[in-house]
């Protein structure tokens, strides 16, 4: 199968007024059509960067990046508005992403009208479609941001993205600013939408527990590299990297009693600077298993398993 998406050594550098600093280091990146791709870390770990890079809002420093077959790097304005059209990313704070002067029906007819994309029918048939697609009762139409739920913001900028027929979208934490009663609903409506339309998702966010149902395939970043990269269900089970096991421990269980031998994974203290990171595996501050080769040497993405890869000293042997 061929990748809908390519992140090839890309680097991201920031520049600061004293410093200069790279949120991802040579990430290696594929995703699928059909399939969901999430993204794990902690705050600051170059998640939303990913995200921002592969949408060309934010330049690669090295690196080359592809979708659909085109390479997206060293495109003209032009040329990228066209080859971005079938890419769509849907935002943390659906507040934030709405004119909140427009009405959900004007939300909508601007996506459309200005994407041109072919739609049957009338454009008021097409938005109440939308409008179905995502659950939301056809009256929500003439309604105004301030008039609606955080759902159900989050739904009207989830039709937005739909209206004009993308095969990705980019979801940068969608669920971090609802209310828990809400978040399965959006996470169902998602994985719904995924079954019918046959499109992919590139999924962030710091809930594991939404990702064990909605992924495909995991990459775990820290400091802006991948610690492990596989697919979901083998990575669930069998997490190989010390960060990605102290991840899967802090999971609540029903029973803390009956889960102490986790709870011993679990890693104290802050992430490091990342505009100054230690040398060798950025991980071995934090690493309970830490050697000399940890501190010194950077540890390559290796494949240990089929389509499982961990960069880590332990499996470099």
């Amino acid at each position: 199968m061929s990748p809908l998406f390519e992140i090839k050594q890309i680097d991201v550098e920031y520049r600061l007024k004293d410093a200069r600093f790279l949120a991802l280091r040579d990430l290696d990146l594929e995703g699928y059509l059909g399939q969901t791709l999430g993204v794990v870390g902690e705050s600051g770990c170059g998640k939303s960067t990913l995200a921002k890079t592969l949408m060309c809002i934010q330049s690669p420093t090295h690196g080359r990046l592809f979708f659909d077959g085109k390479e997206l790097t060293g495109l003209t304005q032009k040329e990228l508005r066209t080859a971005l059209r079938s890419m769509q990313m849907i935002f943390q704070d659906p507040d934030a992403s709405l004119n909140p002067r427009m009405t959900v029906e004007g939300h909508l007819k601007e996506a459309i009208q200005t994407s041109k994309v072919p739609y049957i029918g009338t454009l008021e048939e097409y938005i109440y479609r939308l409008l179905d697609m995502v659950q939301l009762p056809h009256s929500v139409a003439k309604l105004y941001p301030y008039q609606l739920s955080g759902g159900q913001k989050q739904r009207v900028s989830i039709a937005r993205a739909l209206s004009v027929k993308p095969k990705l979208l980019i979801c940068d934490e969608p669920l971090s600013s609802l209310d828990v009663s809400v978040v399965a609903q959006i996470i169902l409506l998602l994985k719904k939408i995924q079954e019918e339309q046959g499109i992919s998702l590139l999924f962030i966010t710091h809930d594991l527990a939404t990702l064990r149902y909605l992924a495909h395939r995991l990459v775990v970043l820290y400091l802006g590299r991948v610690m492990e990269l596989a697919p979901a269900a083998d990575l669930f089970s069998e997490p190989l990297h010390p960060y990605t096991q102290a991840l899967m421990a802090s999971i609540p269980v029903p029973d803390p009693e009956a889960d102490t031998e986790q709870a011993k994974l679990c890693i104290v203290g802050d992430p490091p600077s990342i505009v100054d990171p230690p040398s060798g595996c950025v991980f071995h501050t934090r690493c309970p298993h830490a050697t000399e080769a940890c501190r010194h040497i950077v540890p390559r993405l290796k494949e240990v398993k089929p389509g499982h890869h961990v960069a880590c000293h332990l499996y470099n042997k």
